[in-house]
């Protein structure tokens, strides 16, 4: 009984020690972790109509992968912290059957096989993570073809119920297919197993012809999967990931050949050796400070740990392998996983090394690499505790990464919110349709669509058949680089999948975000036309930014909590921007009562983060408005002792206050000249 008891435990030593390793590497930043990219669009979909209409978004480039979104979405919600979790999860259980994997074709190398697994968990090829609603279907399908090989396997190993077994993997692997065709040529890895699994007392002959009679049925089933994806698939208009590379052998082949050959090489370089390189990246370890120690710090320990298990567990068992055999196995498993893993994105001409989100399609690689990576540590290490230590560091190294992503996100997400709340204090609510203009994207790498996205859900919508968006975001740049238009007159009709923005201007506003030189967002007006810290660009783009499409009263219920969380501290940029709304509405007393807060606060146009000129003008017209000139001189003079180049337009903002009696006293004691 004792020892029975003592087997159970044992089996789920490996399973804890993986999650504890995902939840070090991951976990800790799960719940400051947001929506990014594609994501908003995605939940914009569920939360505007409904979990059925996922099947026309998705229609025009995989017709059969909305069943994910809409199984899960009324199950975790349009919160983050259920995706975050729902996919780091998959990540966990793709690393534990890697685990059983490896355990099936060599059951006594535990030790080998819980290294690959640890590897796989954190391996750093894949910087896109915390993107938990765009990406865990991607997770959903490596756990899905990974347990459908361990179902191959066990119908090699279980004959008694080999039917079973075959038919478990195949629904499996027809699960993964139905969602993208990222994974599919990973199905080419299912000889190496069989080959592998099968005794190696059998002579060559015999063992290939059992090899192919096994792989029958998956071949079949991959055969089928191909004619239907690139000669069958129904698509709303032309196929986005057409397999433009092999239709081009035809028709140019020494060209396409050549491209084939380049991407290859730069692209199989990066997967192999180069993806390491980012381990090494600025603000991992070095330069030194609290952040850097803390990450370095962690992701030793981490390594430590991971190092510790691998040498002192019982549960993994000495190997029992011969250490060459092992290796020379994971060696070709891996290298053949490394190189069919990029496969999908050279056939739709696509390459691994091309923007911030391009290393998606190297995600499928990441299952050989962790293979390769192990049998390499297991080859080079006499002992185990030497194995151990090799394993330990790499998973240090990866965990670094990992955490360093993580709090990148975390960084992102935040950035997301200050923008998102910020604007919502300044316009609690738009007129439908409005565009909004910025010079450049505000958040790097996540695209217009993602924040047209999340616009779209900070206000309520007008249109109740939900066929067209009341919002979107737009940038000047690199439509007008070669400078403003004589006569500004803009249409604009933009769509993303099944989002869809008619509008027109002047239904716009010209929005404005630079941390060197304003701590706030400004929604640009008139007469920032002498703000010195615009481009020309953006002041000859001024009569976008019509103030009357914001009205001053909020919708219930908006912004959305789940989506946006708890309205953040009111500080100093939630007084500048109701300043700001005040402002539009001439409503002086509440900028005045708004500035004396922020002045008992010692907040001042000279320091803290109130320390922009441009922030304190409503506050300087507000002073100026309600009989307290003298303020609004001394506001207007410490502004200019902190930036002189503002003094032309805070004399121009004087020079408008026609209607405050005192206004050239002003303008004499700020050296303004004459009126």
């Amino acid at each position: 009984m004792k020892n029975t008891y003592q087997n159970q435990i044992s089996k789920w030593v490996v399973p804890a020690f993986l999650a504890a390793l995902c939840l070090l590497s991951y976990g800790f930043f799960v719940p400051y972790l947001g929506f990014y990219w594609d994501d908003w669009a995605k939940i914009l979909v569920y939360r505007l109509q409904g979990s059925a209409f996922y099947w026309p978004y998705y229609a025009g480039d995989r017709p059969l992968s909305a069943w994910t979104h809409i199984v899960l979405t009324p199950i975790l919600g349009v919160s983050p912290i259920g995706w975050q979790i729902f996919t780091l999860s998959m990540r966990l259980v793709s690393a534990w059957g890697v685990f059983v994997l490896l355990c099936q074709l060599r059951p006594k190398a535990k030790f080998q096989s819980i290294m690959a697994a640890s590897i796989f968990l954190v391996y750093p090829l894949f910087g896109q993570q915390p993107i938990a609603v765009t990406f865990h279907q991607q997770w959903m399908q490596f756990a899905l073809i990974i347990w459908a090989f361990n179902a191959m396997l066990m119908a090699l190993r279980d004959p008694t119920r080999k039917v079973l077994w075959i038919a478990i993997s195949l629904l499996l692997s027809i699960l993964q297919l139905s969602i993208t065709e990222y994974f599919a040529p990973l199905e080419l890895l299912r000889p190496f197993l069989i080959w592998f699994m099968l005794s190696p007392q059998e002579k060559s002959a015999r063992k290939f012809g059992l090899v192919l009679k096994t792989w029958l049925p998956y071949f079949v089933l991959l055969s089928i999967f191909f004619v239907i994806r690139i000669f069958f698939m129904p698509f709303a208009n032309d196929d986005p990931y057409r397999a433009d590379v092999l239709f081009n052998f035809f028709t140019k082949p020494l060209e396409t050949l050549k491209w084939v050959v380049q991407v290859f090489i730069v692209d199989i370089s990066y997967i192999g050796f180069g993806s390491w390189s980012k381990v090494f990246e600025s603000n991992i370890f070095f330069p030194l400070n609290m952040s850097s120690i803390l990450f370095l710090a962690g992701s030793i320990l981490i390594g430590l740990f991971a190092a510790i298990f691998l040498s002192k567990s019982p549960s993994v068992g000495s190997s029992e392998e011969n250490d060459g055999d092992w290796s020379g196995m994971a060696v070709i498993i891996g290298l053949a996983g490394m190189l069919i893993g990029p496969i999908p994105a050279w056939i739709t001409q696509r390459q691994v090394l091309f923007d911030f989100h391009s290393d998606r399609y190297a995600l499928p690689a990441i299952l050989g690499l962790s293979i390769l990576t192990a049998g390499i540590i297991n080859w080079l290490g006499r002992q185990r505790v030497q194995k151990a230590a090799l394993a330990g560091l790499i998973i240090m190294l990866g965990s670094g990464y990992q955490l360093r992503i993580a709090n990148e996100f975390r960084g992102v997400w935040d950035q997301e919110m200050r923008l998102y709340w910020q604007l919502f204090w300044r316009a609690p609510q738009l007129k439908a349709p409005t565009a909004i203009y910025s010079e450049n994207e505000l958040i790097d790498n996540q695209g217009l669509f993602s924040m047209s996205g999340a616009l779209n859900q900070l206000y309520p919508q007008h249109d109740k058949d939900n066929e067209l968006l009341d919002y979107w975001f737009y940038t000047l740049l690199p439509k007008f680089k070669g400078g403003a238009p004589s006569k500004i007159n803009i249409s604009n009709d933009s769509q993303f999948r099944t989002l869809h923005f008619i509008g027109n201007s002047p239904d716009t506003l010209l929005i404005h975000s630079d941390p060197s030189h304003g701590n706030c967002l400004w929604i640009l007006r008139s007469e920032d036309r002498e703000n010195p810290y615009l481009s020309q660009l953006e002041k000859d783009m001024l009569p976008l930014s019509n103030l009357s499409r914001i009205e001053s009263k909020p919708a219930q219920g908006f912004p959305p909590g789940e989506l946006f969380g708890k309205e953040p501290e009111q500080g100093w940029c939630h007084s500048y921007e109701k300043a700001e709304l005040a402002w539009q509405m001439e409503d002086w007393q509440t900028i005045v009562e708004l500035g004396d807060k922020e002045i008992a606060n010692g907040n001042t146009p000279l320091a803290g983060q109130s320390n922009s000129p441009r922030e304190w003008w409503p506050f300087i017209e507000g002073y100026a408005h309600n009989n307290n000139v003298r303020k609004a001189i001394e506001l207007s003079q410490q502004s200019i002792r902190q930036d002189k180049k503002y003094q032309p337009a805070i004399c121009s903002l004087w020079r408008n206050m026609k209607d405050v009696p005192e206004m050239g006293v002003g303008l004499s004691e700020l050296g303004c000249g004459e009126n």
